[in-house]
């Protein structure tokens, strides 16, 4: 996108010498007509005088022949013809260099009574430079930017960059997390981490308490989604063959699966500044009762005792 600038910049600045060429060929060619035709005139002139001087000489002629006229005037006038030959020459030779110097102007030069000059030719060409240099920069933006749409990635959601995983320049496995984004304008969601036994009591729908360490403050909150998969080891973690893969729990006592809670109750606009993603917190969750626990309560109710 700057080389586009710079060859519209360009372009610009050829267009505008141009146009300051053109405007100077206008005014030399306005000199160069006025030239021509003071040119044309005095070659009109030369040739009236010449060849009334021309008949002057031949009747002097004639009268000194016959012997009644003076050489002296003979020679005088015979004087004036020669110069009046010469001007008419010159004349001519004037009037030819204008006629060539207004077909110069035509290509774009002038002539400046010493020499052909003019910049119009070069800088035509840098036009044409440099609109041929704007087509192919614009191919070129236009490829890049397709490119661009190729390699990058976009998230599902508006939100932030929290965490960037992987540094600039790095390689990156496939699957491999690049960065951590967080969602702008959606409820606060709490994260939590639970034994599989621990998940085996859980509901979805259940009422929890949410306690943050860094505000001291405690929201209600719910389970919106219980996943008792995300123990399961991947390729990467396992380094095994593929038929050893399949359901490899961690320990009994790991923090195999994971819960998800959302914030239920309203929150001010001041508590949505002070939440963050990152922010640690305690999680209190009511559990159903285990199935033992579901058959004392019935075998009791039944209990005559």
């Amino acid at each position: 996108e700057l080389r586009l600038a710079a060859a519209r910049a360009d372009l610009t600045a050829a267009e505008s010498r141009i146009g300051k060429e053109k405007e100077k060929l206008k005014l030399y060619e306005r000199i160069t007509r006025a030239k021509l035709a003071s040119a044309d005139a005095l070659v009109s002139a030369y040739t009236i005088q010449l060849t009334a001087h021309s008949a002057i000489l031949q009747r002097e002629q004639t009268l000194v022949d016959s012997a009644t006229g003076g050489a002296q005037a003979v020679n005088m006038t015979q004087a004036r013809v020669a110069e009046l030959e010469g001007l008419l020459l010159q004349a001519r030779a004037e009037k030819l260099v204008a006629e060539t110097a207004v077909d110069a102007i035509k290509q774009g030069s002038f002539y400046n009574s010493r020499e052909l000059v003019g910049d119009l030719a070069a800088y035509q060409e840098k036009l044409d430079d440099a609109k041929e240099r704007i087509q192919l920069t614009e191919q070129r933006v236009l490829q890049i930017r397709e490119r661009v749409k190729r390699l990058t990635y976009r998230a599902p959601f508006d939100g932030k960059v929290v965490k960037v995983l992987k540094a600039a320049g790095s390689a990156a496995s496939r699957g491999e997390t690049l960065v951590i984004v967080e969602r702008t304008g959606a409820f606060p969601v709490v994260d939590a981490y639970v034994t599989q036994a621990e998940a085996n009591s859980l509901t979805q729908g259940g009422a929890a308490a949410v306690w943050l360490p860094s505000l001291d403050k405690t929201y209600r909150a719910r389970v919106t989604k219980i996943d008792r998969t995300s123990g399961f080891q991947t390729e990467m973690q396992a380094h095994t063959k593929d038929s050893q893969l399949r359901y490899n729990w961690r320990g009994a006592q790991d923090r195999s699966a994971s819960v998800q809670l959302v914030i239920d109750q309203e929150l001010p606009p001041e508590a949505w500044a002070e939440l963050a993603g990152g922010m640690p917190a305690t999680v209190s969750v009511a559990t159903r009762p285990s199935a033992w626990q579901k058959a004392r309560t019935i075998w009791a109710k039944a209990s005559p005792w």
